[in-house]
């Protein structure tokens, strides 16, 4: 079998939808810190983000690994879809890494394997519960040397936004994990809608009530942090509930029986995870020590809008993965890459409206009208640098995860993540914001680089050029004009054009440049995006023999 089942392509399609709705609605999360700087001021949100970023630091480190443990091993131990069939020794990619208890597992009865389930969901769900109580309590003593050491020119209400926000770690824990591990099941809905939609809208509602009622200023958010957990923790149990035992589940808890085989995978991963996410937060914390609070939260800002080019990628990752581990465990590898290729072509195809978007507008956005832009114009470019390549490339990552190689990913992330800390070191002081992102651009390339070669070289996995070209050739004339009218000063824009650097002016502009390219893309030879999704055209030729 050369692709996925229609019956798994047809659940991955629905499941795109909802991630795709849930991508939109973190558009509006990512959005928020907009709002929030207008309400609170630059000052009182940069002492926000920065907390933040060393919460969400932690909590990749956290939870980072116990998420795809939970739907990579819920997946091995469910009983096996009907379609699924041997490894085809035939196959020139048919040969990939396993796992330590594959053959163990191939030879375990139902009742074993049941054991073995929600003795992998009771260790993916605890030890990350207990860790993430742990990192809460030395947070509290923490902080404040923090502020005494790095924090000295900023107010002492860092402290408070630290120690109130490390009560998330291990709320997170309970809310996400229980609910993604029905991603076993190749089921979207309740993971997407409570971490997704529910739990954000919730933090958003609890913080204005919070700030209406009390006037509690920034610390409002940290008050609806708290109401979102309130409800979505008990939501998310229930969701479980859906699709697995909780009475099993906390039997297998109370028997203190870890699985090694899920933290040894776990560990090494959520260590990956966080130093991946790194690559976008070590800038912000270096420059915490240098820049002021209102420039540190501009650029943290403008790391959230290039972010938003990602949405593409994460809203397809979320269902490429769990489909890999299936088509892994069943060894079906050529099916594998050509669900790979499939989804890449139509995350690079997407990533491009958005980049137009999001590098049109962003200076209507994170600053007001009346604040001139005195910042390097080419910053927000190198930003975008990482999220593209992700767009493009990002599932070699999640096929070398999924194929069980952790490892692999956490020596890449080490690698990448000491030439960011390091660059960041020596170029923040003599740059400031331009050099944490020339850091973090070096940075974000390294590590999609190597997951390339790495996944031709050990997996004989490929993404080619072929996939990419009508994109590529469509995206060069619209991204060149946005580059020279959209730059964040406006002069170029006014010089030009005549009209004012307002952003209902830049929306026009971003909208032009969206339809120009799909124009081109329309007209230019090759196979669409659309057509490769459906199966109707390869993504790349059919591959007849083993590559050289």
């Amino acid at each position: 079998m050369s692709q996925p089942s229609q019956t798994e392509w047809e659940a991955v399609t629905k499941g795109t939808f909802v991630n795709v709705g849930g991508g939109l609605a973190m558009i509006g999360v990512k959005s928020l810190g907009l709002v929030l700087r207008a309400i609170f001021g630059g000052v009182a949100y940069g002492l926000f983000i920065t907390a933040y970023k060393i919460i969400e630091q932690i909590t990749y480190l956290l939870l980072g690994g116990f998420v795809d443990s939970i739907v990579l091993y819920a997946a091995r131990y469910l009983p096996r879809s009907a379609d699924a069939a041997p490894p085809d020794p035939s196959d020139p990619i048919a040969h990939g890494p396993v796992l330590p208890s594959d053959a163990e597992v191939a030879a375990l009865s139902d009742a074993e394997r049941e054991e073995r389930l929600y003795r992998a969901l009771a260790t993916a769900i605890g030890v990350p519960v207990v860790l993430g109580l742990l990192a809460a309590l030395a947070l509290q003593a923490l902080a404040p040397w923090l502020h005494a050491t790095v924090w000295k020119q900023h107010p002492v209400l860092i402290v408070t936004m630290v120690q109130r926000l490390s009560w998330a770690l291990p709320l997170l824990v309970l809310m996400q994990l229980p609910a993604e591990a029905i991603k076993a099941h190749l089921k979207w809905g309740w993971p997407v809608a409570i971490v997704q939609v529910v739990f954000p809208t919730l933090t958003l509602v609890g913080a204005l009530a919070s700030q209406w009622l009390f006037d509690r200023g920034i610390l409002a958010l940290a008050d609806g942090v708290l109401l979102g957990f309130a409800v979505c923790v008990p939501l998310s149990l229930f969701a479980f509930a859906q699709s697995f035992s909780l009475s099993k589940l906390l039997r297998a808890m109370l028997r203190f029986q870890i699985d090694r085989e899920v933290v040894g995978f776990a560990l090494p991963q959520g260590l990956n995870m966080a130093l991946n996410q790194g690559l976008v937060n070590v800038d912000v914390i270096v420059l915490s020590g240098v820049v002021s609070a209102n420039t540190l939260g501009v650029y943290s800002n403008v790391v959230d809008m290039t972010q938003m080019i990602r949405v593409a990628k994460l809203a397809l990752s979320g269902v490429y993965s769990p489909l890999a581990a299936r088509l892994n465990a069943a060894g079906n590898r050529v099916a594998l890459e050509n669900a790979m290729q499939r989804m890449g072509t139509m995350t690079a195809l997407l990533s491009l409206p958005v980049l137009l978007v999001v590098m049109t507008i962003y200076p209507g956005l994170v600053i007001s009208s009346k604040e001139p832009w005195t910042w390097p114009a080419v910053f927000p470019w190198l930003l975008a640098i990482g999220p593209m390549m992700s767009c493009f490339f990002g599932l070699a990552g999640n096929t070398l995860l999924m194929v069980g190689r952790p490892k692999l990913l956490l020596a890449n992330s080490a690698a990448a993540g000491t030439l960011n800390v390091v660059l960041n070191l020596v170029l923040v002081p003599l740059a400031g914001v331009l050099g944490a992102a020339v850091a973090t651009a070096t940075s974000n390339a390294t590590i999609s680089l190597l997951q390339l070669v790495e996944l031709a070289r050990l997996e004989r996995l490929r993404f080619h050029a072929a996939m990419y070209a009508r994109t590529l050739a469509a995206g060069a004339l619209p991204v060149a004009a946005v580059a020279f009218l959209a730059e964040p000063t406006g002069r170029m824009l006014t010089s030009f054009t005549g009209w004012p650097d307002a952003l209902p002016v830049r929306i026009g502009v971003a909208a032009a440049a969206v339809t120009v390219f799909a124009i081109l893309y329309a007209v230019l030879p090759g196979p669409s995006a659309l057509a490769v999704w459906r199966g109707t055209a390869p993504p790349v030729p059919e591959r007849t023999s083993a590559p050289a």
